[in-house]
Parts: C-alpha cells; sequence; structure tokens
C-alpha cells in the first residue's frame, strides 16, 4: 500500500465485499471514516507530520513486545 488513496480503495473493497454494498457506497463510506480519523490526527498535533504518509502511519498498528 503506497498511498492513502490506495488504503482507501484497498478498505473500500474490502467494505464492500464484505457489507455487500456496491463499490461506490463503500467508498463514500470508507472517506467519510477518514476524513473524521485525520480530524482526529490533526486534533491531536498531527505528531508524525501532517501528510498522507504520517497520517497513515499514525492509522497502523503500532508494535506491541511481548508481555511477560
Amino acid at each position: 500500500m503506497n498511498t492513502l488513496t490506495d488504503f482507501i480503495a484497498q478498505l473500500a473493497a474490502h467494505t464492500a465485499h464484505a457489507r455487500g454494498w456496491s463499490r461506490d457506497a463503500a467508498t463514500f463510506w470508507v472517506r467519510q471514516r477518514v476524513l473524521e480519523a485525520r480530524k482526529e490526527y490533526r486534533a491531536t498535533g498531527a505528531p508524525l507530520g501532517d501528510t498522507d504518509a504520517g497520517f497513515m502511519a499514525w492509522l497502523m498498528p503500532r508494535r506491541q513486545p511481548p508481555t511477560a
């Protein structure tokens, strides 16, 4: 996944399949969720930079070290 656009397209394809929606409906829904997440990211001060790459890094799961 290289760009935010690719991420949205892949997530929309998955959502369309999982929910039985049209690709257009799923893309609209995903874009709305991404806009909400971007607002949250910016509200935290865009800690990884106010770029698509920084935003996408913030979205990805953090590595969790094994617990004892």
